[in-house]
């Protein structure tokens, strides 16, 4: 037996078929015509294929700047919010820490007042446990 095959069209000359080589022509013009279709319809397919892609790659270009268009305003105004808001929280945070620092000076003089009073009291009390 003799084999011309391709993956897609097998062609098989058997033993007792045709034996001249015009049959044989024949037989291979017709399966060269066939390869010669399929590969016109491939690349038919491999551009559609390719303005598929080019139109998906457009598309999505479109979507990501109008995507841009929408979350960069947001990011923005989100982020001056932010820094107000810490900026806000910052002065609240100074004006706290200043009352703490007088607070604590306040402490400070009270307890040296109670000192004192007590240091009177103990003056008092040793003055009128005396008399």
């Amino acid at each position: 037996s003799l084999f011309l095959f391709s993956l897609k069209y097998p062609v098989i000359i058997m033993e007792g078929g045709p034996t001249n080589v015009k049959s044989h022509i024949q037989l291979v013009e017709n399966f060269m015509s066939k390869a010669q279709t399929d590969m016109r319809d491939y690349q038919k397919m491999i551009e559609v294929l390719r303005d598929e892609i080019t139109n998906l790659e457009y598309q999505i270009g479109m979507k990501n700047t109008e995507t841009t268009k929408t979350i960069f305003p947001n990011i923005n105004s989100h982020g001056e919010e932010l820094r107000q808001i810490s900026q806000s929280q910052k002065a609240e945070n100074a004006k706290l820490q200043k009352q703490l620092t007088e607070l604590k000076k306040e402490k400070a003089q009270m307890q040296q007042h109670i000192i004192q009073c007590n240091i009177r009291i103990a003056a008092l009390e040793e003055q009128v446990g005396l008399e």
